[in-house]
């Protein structure tokens, strides 16, 4: 999952970025927000391209040579690794989050203080002796981060005694969406869908009960389901389907057929007998 990070002012005039290519210096900073709390994300160009560069006409994989041969990122097993990121970035440890990486983990905990609620001096200490590293200057980002992360980061469980209730109506639009996966992401995807303008808890459960028929119907139903955040985070209860004539009941199917009958009775023709005639 995507997390806020921060960028100090001179992180422009630093001479080891200055010497990278402009897209380079803003890809590094990509980095950053896409990369677990230790600095590590997946080594996957295309995947990066289309987070960081979607609409830009650049070359990730080169671009990523770039960032390694200025020793701003090592690329090891199939993983890239920004050097002295912990150092420079101090996340909330509350929602401090790792990924797949083998050897990746948590910070001991007699480190984890300084979180929003209260710095020790220490931590408060340290942030403001923060200078010009190996990874570059920038500095503390403390955000837990929103995003739509494809699995490589692990977010852990809120602290014990914390209490976040559900958004309005999230239980009801889950048992209406049959295909239950991710309750989390969809808890997290309903509440953003209800901040759009227009959007009601009414809108969201109406939709998707509709949604959920529709692919009964169509036999697409569980397999070809989206996941419920993946529904949400698309906006799919703007989505128009062509309409499906009702079944027929089985009121409706007698009057149809004593109509059918009634219509043949009246197209017969009745012969009359012949008077007179050939004998």
């Amino acid at each position: 999952m995507p997390k806020i990070r921060g960028v100090k002012p001179d992180y422009w005039t630093d001479e080891a970025i200055v010497d990278l290519s402009i897209p380079a210096r803003l890809l590094f900073i990509g980095l950053w927000s896409y990369a677990c709390d230790n600095g590590h994300l997946q080594d996957k160009p295309k995947q990066i391209k289309m987070r960081i560069f979607p609409g830009d006409d650049v070359s990730a994989a080169e671009l990523l040579r770039e960032l390694a041969a200025n020793g701003r990122i090592m690329r090891v097993d199939g993983w890239i690794i920004i050097p002295n990121f912990t150092k420079h970035q101090k996340p909330d440890k509350r929602y401090f989050q790792t990924c797949d990486k083998v050897g990746c983990e948590r910070p001991p905990a007699d480190s984890q203080r300084g979180t929003r609620g209260g710095h020790d001096e220490s931590t408060t200490s340290a942030r403001r002796g923060h200078g010009v590293g190996s990874m570059g200057p920038h500095v503390d980002g403390e955000g837990d981060g929103e995003g739509d992360g494809e699995g490589e980061m692990k977010r852990n469980s809120r602290p014990k005694g914390s209490k976040t209730e559900p958004p309005e109506r999230f239980d009801e639009f889950w048992d209406t969406y049959s295909h239950k996966v991710g309750r989390k992401k969809a808890e997290s995807a309903y509440r953003s869908a209800l901040k759009k303008p227009g959007v009601t808890p009414d809108l969201l459960i109406a939709s998707a009960a509709a949604y959920i028929t529709w692919q009964m119907s169509e036999g697409k139903h569980p397999q070809f389901t989206k996941h419920p955040a993946t529904w949400l985070n698309g906006e799919h209860w703007r989505d128009e389907r062509p309409a499906r004539p009702a079944p027929e009941s089985r009121v409706q199917q007698h009057l149809r057929l004593a109509k059918q009958l009634h219509d043949e009775e009246q197209g017969q023709t009745i012969p009359f007998p012949q008077i007179g005639g050939d004998r």
